[in-house]
């Protein structure tokens, strides 16, 4: 029987409330307000029907399910085929306007995922998201079936909070299937959210809640089910009509009060509606609306009702003996309009808001009475909402003057300067918090009331533009959308909008698109058209919209292009600029082929203009071979010319304008050096990296927040560079700086620089081993690995390669301290990795698997497991030589190594002329590469040792000692340059040379 393992939490709370989860991450904010808040999944609570049924919205509230589940058949299959037969690990998108019946359906699948042993989770967004006093959770989900994560209004969150939400430690248990379901009114978000994941190879999906269909069942049979489930609610609540007349008999009999047809009622909540209001109707005797306005003004009156029965009833108390209900439905309809907008919140912030706005009356006193009418689910909280958001929406439109209904619903003159009182800023110029809330919900109303916008809304943002973009991304979209927002609202915001901002990028582009429809409408030149186009595209981009961002940024291409033909000397730098942003926004949709072509396009223009107008376009010129540099690495073949040539033109704009090109100059910089690194010019590329590594120390120095984590970059790659170089103290020394520095910045935040700790930890492994601190060296290979299984429990497409790594050096480690059992398991491991990694994209991992092939077979020899041994070598050698086959250069010194280890193996089972074979390639391979980069010579040295033991196995004495003569001279340079590193290997040579001369 398994042993449970124990957890134990210490709190210390002074004042207020603590929080603890278990089996989750919890994030905050500087102040210690959590980002969001976790917590399982409840089903509908056991409500009072008399409490549902007065005022009726009640029973609309998706959190109360009155009605059973009917209808959206499909949708509900298709989310259940999701749960239960995508990837270990799914994200959708769930969209759907307000009212389609999303909660609804994320209600149904999250029960069913209950009752199949999963757990689920909700996550509410912060900072407005209360702490309940009951607020330790219980998230650990190792034993469930599954997990199932549910994120409400996804859409309104700020990006970086929810891409912290969809990397918490909740959803990366390796071995429990998991799902998360974002629910949202619109699709603008998706697109950068699904882009990150998918870079993040975590799968994602997205699904559209259609209207019902006009021609089926579905309307009517929903409509059935809501009309039975709301009469039973009215009979078991023993409510009567206004004369007390008894609940009538025939409310199941009821008929549609409207034509079920009409557009309108592709809702799921309009057909509730309707069915609520026939239901109502009949019950007091109230003539039924024939529309879905009529419907709505229904409910809506019946809340007044509901204010005005218990502003006339002295027996309702909100604290018995303390105080009695006392608010006017006046004054409610005026709270009740402010929720409308903040939405729910702490008690101190709901009365500052009413106070805001001049009532006659406490405003104490309003919270109180609020609280009678819209009981909130913690006690803590104020000014609940009205429900669902529709009718909250479509309250506020009817509230407001303007609208054709004031004979049925009478507006308010009030509501404009209700408005604007609460989106006024407070101390220190700050928007308020319900800000996002109050625009994104004036924004939708407008959509379905126009008059919401000119009465209200516009005349708000246009005194204060910069309320939208305080108001998020969301807002800025559903602005975007609304076709009578005035142009001089968008043209207000422009400048107010930041070049680049993750959490506003996808409000930006649709500003963005916004305004480039009607500046495009209005002019002629085609200049002007193509920077519109341009900046269009690089907005989009900015959101992860690549393939529109790739046609707006042909559109540009293809109007400059005409204009460089017309005017050559005028407009060539125009086309070829726009040509090579064209091509960073192929790169980015995929197209790395068509990326190549635009890059190169791009610079051989650029190249022509500035032979002829030196100077004038170098920083274009430089940022377009950038580009191509990047475009080359990313087919696996960069040119060190391309990189070169970068580099210089950086170097002189760095010299006349160092604040404004040095972070670039130090980018070329890194690219030139592991270009010339992987190129086998490792003298150079020690340089390079020097020189950029001065650079980013500059910049480290005056901005240390923003460049730090780039310094440790450059330190590795240092380390990396020097190594090649044999200069092992200078290697040492720049991977445990930047070991130091990562330190800092994963304590801060994990997510980002663990990966980049554990590849440094690796570095400075590396480096200690080749100093021979092998102790040493293993201490730190096993902080990365342990470092790189938690990555990789957590996302394990994305970090099982340095995983493999990191047990791969490791299992060298374990070996050079003489810990051959543990070697062997953790290269088994590492190979294991590879070779399912291999087995998905060979191009990118069949190198890696065939060096962890190598490396195994040494650790199997060592474990005098023969005939393994070779079987696993014979392998490794294939998979390099057809890697060197189709590109040498990258792969020669590896194959070189693999056929040296493979002569031994050949040889321990008597196949002395194919033994004889290996070595005689393997010393021509290394010979080649020794005379450009030092840090081969160890490996050349034993090559030519196996050389001459294959020569003499074969009875060529003489040219064994020639081998072994040289290995000797090889290891006594090595043994001067690296003291204490190599005698051991040195004496061994030396004995076996001495050996040949005896005989």
């Amino acid at each position: 029987m398994g042993v449970h393992p124990v957890y134990q939490q210490i709190f210390r709370i002074e004042n207020g409330i603590g929080i603890a989860v278990m089996g989750a991450d919890l994030h905050v904010y500087g102040d210690g307000v959590p980002l969001f808040l976790l917590s399982e999944w409840r089903g509908a609570p056991e409500t009072d029907p008399g409490f549902l049924a007065e005022p009726p919205s009640r029973m609309l509230n998706a959190r109360f399910e009155v009605v059973g589940f009917t209808g959206r058949e499909s949708e509900l299959g298709e989310l259940r085929d999701w749960r239960m037969s995508r990837p270990r690990l799914d994200v959708r998108w769930l969209r759907g306007p307000g009212g389609a019946g999303k909660s609804r359906l994320a209600a149904q699948i999250s029960a069913a995922a209950v009752a199949d042993g999963w757990k689920v989770v909700t996550a509410v967004h912060g900072p407005g998201a209360f702490i309940s006093s009951a607020a330790s959770q219980d998230l650990r989900a190792e034993s469930a079936n599954g997990l199932l994560l549910v994120v409400d209004y996804a859409e309104q969150w700020p990006y970086t909070h929810l891409m912290t939400l969809l990397s918490n430690r909740l959803l990366f248990h390796s071995q429990v299937r998991t799902r998360v379901l974002l629910i949202a009114r619109t699709a603008e978000m998706w697109p950068a959210v699904a882009a990150t994941l998918t870079d993040q190879q975590i799968s994602t999906s997205a699904q559209v809640i259609e209207p019902l269909p006009e021609d089926g069942e579905d309307r009517s049979q929903m409509f059935t089910a809501a009309r039975d489930a709301f009469a039973d609610v009215y009979r078991r609540g023993a409510v009567t009509g206004p004369s007390g007349r008894e609940i009538p008999a025939d409310l199941e009999d009821l008929p549609p009060p409207v034509s079920l047809t009409d557009p309108a009622f592709g809702l799921t909540l309009a057909v509730h509606m309707a069915a609520l209001v026939a239901v109502d109707a009949r019950i007091n005797g109230d003539r039924t609306p024939r529309d879905m306005a009529g419907l709505t003004i229904y409910l809506l009156n019946r809340e007044h009702r509901h204010w005005r029965l218990l502003h006339g009833d002295p027996d309702y108390e909100l604290n018995p003996g303390e105080r009695t209900y006392r608010t006017p439905p006046s004054v409610m309809n005026h709270a009740v309009f402010a929720a409308a907008l903040t939405g729910a919140t702490d008690r101190t912030a709901a009365m500052a808001a009413l106070s805001r706005l001049g009532l006659d009356q406490n405003p104490e006193q309003i919270v109180g009475d609020h609280a009678v009418c819209y009981p909130p689910p913690e006690a803590e909280l104020a000014l609940e909402p009205l429900y669902p958001d529709r009718l909250a929406e479509d309250f506020l439109a009817l509230t407001i003057p303007g609208h054709q209904y004031h004979a049925e619903y009478p507006d308010q003159t009030w509501a404009p300067s209700t408005t604007a009182g609460l989106l006024a800023r407070g101390s220190q110029a700050r928007a308020a918090s319900w800000t996002p809330r109050a625009v994104i919900f004036l924004a939708a109303a407008a959509e379905r009331w126009p008059h919401v916008g000119e009465q209200c809304l516009y005349p708000v943002l246009l005194a204060d533009p910069a309320l939208a973009p305080d108001a998020g991304a969301a807002a800025l979209s559903a602005l975007s959308g609304l076709d009578d927002a005035p142009i001089a609202l968008f043209e207000a915001v422009e400048p107010l909008l930041p070049r680049r901002s993750v959490e506003l990028d996808t409000g930006i582009a649709a500003v963005a698109r916004r305004l480039a429809r009607k500046r495009l409408a209005e002019t002629d030149d085609l200049q002007a058209q193509a920077w519109i186009h341009s900046d269009l595209a690089y907005r989009l981009a900015n959101a992860g919209l690549w393939d529109e961002a790739k046609n707006e940024g042909l559109r540009a291409v293809r109007l400059t292009v005409d204009l460089a033909k017309q005017d050559p000397a005028a407009h060539t730098g125009l086309m070829a600029t726009t040509m090579a942003d064209y091509a960073a926004h192929l790169l980015a949709a995929g197209q790395t082929a068509e990326a190549l072509n635009a890059s190169r396009l791009a610079v051989s223009a650029l190249k022509r203009l500035a032979a002829k107008r030196p100077g004038e376009f170098d920083a274009v010129l430089a940022s377009s071979l950038q580009n191509l540099t990047s475009v080359e690495g990313r087919q696996g073949r960069p040119d060190p010319d391309t990189a070169a040539e970068t580099v210089d033109l950086y170097r002189r704009l760095a010299y006349d304008d160092p604040a404004t090109f040095d972070r670039f100059l130090a980018d070329a910089l890194s690219n030139l050096a592991s270009t010339l690194g992987g190129n086998h010019r490792a003298a150079q590329a020690l340089a390079v990296a020097r020189e950029g590594l001065e650079v980013i120390r500059r910049l480290a120095a005056q901005e240390p927040a923003r460049y730090e984590p780039d310094l440790a970059q450059a330190l590795i790659g240092i380390s990396f560079r020097a190594a090649d170089m044999g200069h092992d103290e200078e290697a040492e020394r720049a991977a445990a700086e930047a070991v130091r520095l990562l330190r800092v910045h994963a304590a801060a935040n994990r997510d980002v620089y663990q990966p980049e700790l554990a590849r440094a930890l690796g570095r400075l492994a590396g480096a200690l081993g080749a100093r021979g601190r092998y102790q040493d060296a293993l201490v730190q290979h096993r902080e990365a690995t342990a470092v790189c299984r938690e990555l990789a429990d957590r996302l394990p497409a994305v970090h099982e390669p340095q995983l493999a790594l990191s047990l791969h050096n490791e299992g060298v480690a374990l070996s050079r301290t003489g810990r051959h059992a543990e070697a062997l398991e953790r290269t088994r491991e590492s190979a294991a990795v590879w070779r399912r990694l291999a087995a998905g994209d060979a191009d990118a991992y069949s190198y890696r698997l065939a060096h962890a092939l190598t490396t195994l077979a040494v650790h199997l020899s060592e474990h005098d497991q023969a005939a393994e041994a070779l079987s696993v070598a014979e392998e490794a050698v294939a998979i390099h030589e057809r890697l060197t086959a189709s590109d040498p250069e990258p792969h020669r010194v590896l194959l070189a190594e693999a056929l040296a280890n493979l002569s031994g193996y050949l040889s321990a089972v008597g196949r002395r002329e194919a033994a004889l074979d290996a070595a005689e390639r393997a010393v021509e391979g290394l010979r080649q590469a020794a005379e450009d980069v030092p840090a081969v010579r160890p490996a050349l040295a034993i090559a030519l040792n196996k050389l001459g033991l294959r020569r003499e196995d074969v009875g060529r004495q003489g040219a064994a000692i020639e081998a072994l003569s040289e290995a000797v001279a090889l290891y006594r340079g090595l043994v001067a340059a690296h003291p204490g590193l190599y005698e051991d290997d040195l004496a061994g040579v030396s004995e076996n040379l001495a050996w040949l001369l005896r005989t």
